[in-house]
């Protein structure tokens, strides 16, 4: 999963200042204090933000610096968005505080990305729906929201994998021959430009991106729009490949079948294979200075590998 990744650069952007800096509990219970919101049930730290849970499916974001600022304007813009142009759920913008902290509403539902993903693996009718449901959403959000409203603000283009991780992939692992690999893979990916015009792609739609009803296992909706970019459509369907044993793909192949008649565009799976090929190598790179055994962004490095070398084959490489 894509937990703990870095994030692209937010251009364009006014970088406040005011009261940014280093949110102590004590700073971030002051806050919500004076706001009324009442206390802090649970934080989690972020890159250059800190997350502050509250009763009511409620999150506060705190900027430690101004990078960490300029992520947070960014996303709110783009949650803004998708809450006036599409139907489906996400985050909320609640409140922006001119210290620079947000209130924001959560997507009610489950969140267990592992356990769904076992059991979409192993459950093909389960995958399917869930893909279908996730084709809809894509076509929603990639029509539906106004290309005037994303340019000079939006990156261009998506943040990973990144340069300095890709260059650390020789220090991680120690197979010449999939490092060869992942050189084509990259050279690739280097040939070919974005396909058909670009849109809003959240970049990391996933299973631990994504809630659940707990008791349908439909899909409820999908946060973290943090790393999203005005880029290549196919960005978005790349985490839906499940690399099955037998090489079947009702995820993916479900979400293409709601998607195509809605949008009117057809979606290439050589590309979506390209892409996921990519992650794999970006999150092998981000690995560099962890332990093999280290639970990283949700994986080991045993684990890292054999997303790698199913995802290559699958690319055609």
């Amino acid at each position: 999963m894509a937990k703990g990744r870095p994030r692209g650069d937010r251009g364009g952007l006014v970088k406040q200042t005011m009261g940014i800096g280093d949110p102590t509990p004590e700073y971030i219970a002051a806050a919500l204090a004076g706001a009324g919101l009442g206390a802090q049930v649970g934080t989690l730290e972020r890159e250059d933000r800190t997350a502050a849970f509250l009763a009511g499916d409620r999150i506060a974001w705190f900027p430690r610096n101004a990078d960490g600022l300029a992520a947070l304007q960014c996303e709110a813009r783009v949650l803004r968005l998708v809450e006036r142009h599409c139907a489906f759920a996400c985050p909320r913008m609640l409140h922006e505080d001119a210290a620079g902290w947000q209130l924001r509403s959560m997507v009610s539902g489950t969140t267990e990305p592992f356990e769904v993903y076992a059991r979409a693996k192993s459950d093909k009718a389960l995958a399917a729906r869930i893909g279908g449901q996730i084709g809809r959403i894509l076509a929603d959000q990639h029509c539906n929201i106004p290309m005037e409203d994303l340019g000079g603000w939006l990156p261009a283009t998506k943040n990973w994998p990144r340069k300095e991780d890709l260059g650390n992939l020789p220090l991680v692992v120690e197979d010449k021959h999939l490092l060869a690999r992942f050189e084509r893979v990259l050279a690739r990916r280097r040939e070919i430009p974005v396909m058909g015009s670009p849109v809003l792609a959240h970049c990391d739609v996933g299973f631990h991106n994504i809630a659940f009803d707990p008791v349908t296992d439909d899909v409820a909706g999908v946060f973290d729009y943090d790393g999203a970019a005005l880029d290549d459509r196919h960005q978005d369907f790349k985490l839906l490949v499940l690399h099955r044993e037998d090489d079947e793909e009702p995820m993916l192949e479900a979400a293409i079948a709601a998607y195509e008649p809605i949008a009117g565009v057809r979606i290439d799976r050589e590309r979506v294979h390209l892409f996921n090929a990519l992650e794999s190598a970006g999150f092998l790179g981000f690995r560099f200075g962890h332990a093999p055994e280290e639970d990283w962004c949700g994986r080991t490095l045993a684990q890292d590998l054999a997303w790698a070398n199913l995802a290559l084959p699958s690319a055609g490489f």
